[in-house]
């Protein structure tokens, strides 16, 4: 065998193994972007917490000043607008709490529901049969990756 066509098998066998490892490949970007996501949802519990914390520290804050510049000026804090205010105020203030928990319980669920999909793809391109792996993993979270699923398994029957 010349140089040429020797050095073409080698190139060609390590193509081919490539193909063949790919999905395992694939398979570990896939887990991994799952576990992003799942780190993302989690993150973001903690982020609406801290962002909760610096509402009531900066309420706190706030009623603070009001209390001492009304003592200040002679006026009884616990009366009149001062104390409507201070309460319109702490209503305000949990408010926007609930509704920042509430955008990011909706936001933590499209990330674990990205992060199941990526895994049940992770699952299918691990499954998959080492004739079947070649080339078929560029779309498979993708619609055609259903088609492909169920002509595997309707060939694999022998309907087709």
């Amino acid at each position: 065998m010349d140089m040429p066509s020797l050095l073409n098998t080698g190139i060609q066998g390590f193509r081919a193994y490539a193909e063949l490892t790919a999905p395992d490949v694939d398979y570990d970007i896939l887990q991994l972007q799952a576990e992003h996501r799942e780190l993302a949802a989690d993150s973001l519990e903690l982020q609406v917490e801290q962002e909760a914390n610096r509402l009531r520290e900066q309420f706190a804050e706030n009623v603070g000043s009001a209390q001492y510049g009304a003592a200040r000026r002679g006026v009884k804090v616990g009366e009149g607008d001062i104390q409507q205010n201070i309460e319109d105020s702490a209503m305000d203030v949990g408010k926007d709490i609930q509704t920042a928990k509430g955008n990011v319980e909706f936001k933590k669920k499209q990330l674990k529901s990205e992060a199941d999909r990526l895994k049940l793809g992770a699952d299918w391109v691990r499954n998959m049969e080492p004739s079947r792996k070649i080339g078929r993993t560029a779309s498979i979270l993708g619609d055609e990756a259903q088609y492909m699923k169920d002509y595997y398994k309707k060939k694999k029957k022998g309907k087709e």
